[in-house]
């Protein structure tokens, strides 16, 4: 595989925005994670970026012991990292990396499209690269490793 054949954000099977207002609840916000099988929520009106709330904002604020009616506002991470929908899968994992997140906002001219899950980076990753060995492309590692070790 070359460099220009690395797969696109845009062609990953990310799920549109499921959204949740910001007055909504911990306890609503997870059950809507639940009942639509995602690990993360966009806070707000949909296409206009806000905040963005994952499976780590709830872990955390159940285990600092927040109330469930606690809004989801007040738990959301601010500025979320985001990706552009024409990147390549490779920076896409690199800013994953870089800013320690699971989760990236897609953005496509500035409004908010998706977002891309590291299970979805990885699994495109995996079929991308050839069965015998992953060559990690991120963050200019270059080193081959076997699959499965």
């Amino acid at each position: 595989m070359t460099a220009t054949d690395v797969p696109l954000v845009r062609d990953l099977p990310f799920r549109p925005l499921v959204t949740i207002e910001p007055e909504a609840s911990l306890r609503i916000a997870a059950r809507t994670m639940r009942q639509e099988g995602v690990s993360a929520l966009v806070v707000g009106t949909p296409g206009a970026l806000v905040t963005i709330l994952t499976e780590r904002d709830v872990t955390a604020a159940v285990a600092d012991g927040r109330a469930p009616d606690t809004l989801t506002a007040e738990l959301a991470t601010p500025r979320p990292a985001t990706v552009d929908r024409d990147a390549t899968v490779v920076a896409a994992a690199a800013r994953m990396l870089d800013e320690g997140v699971r989760h990236l906002v897609v953005v496509q001219g500035g409004r908010a499209v998706g977002v891309v899950s590291i299970r979805d980076l990885l699994a495109v990753l995996l079929q991308a690269f050839p069965p015998e060995g992953v060559l990690l492309l991120v963050g200019g590692f270059g080193e081959r490793v076997r699959w499965p070790r």
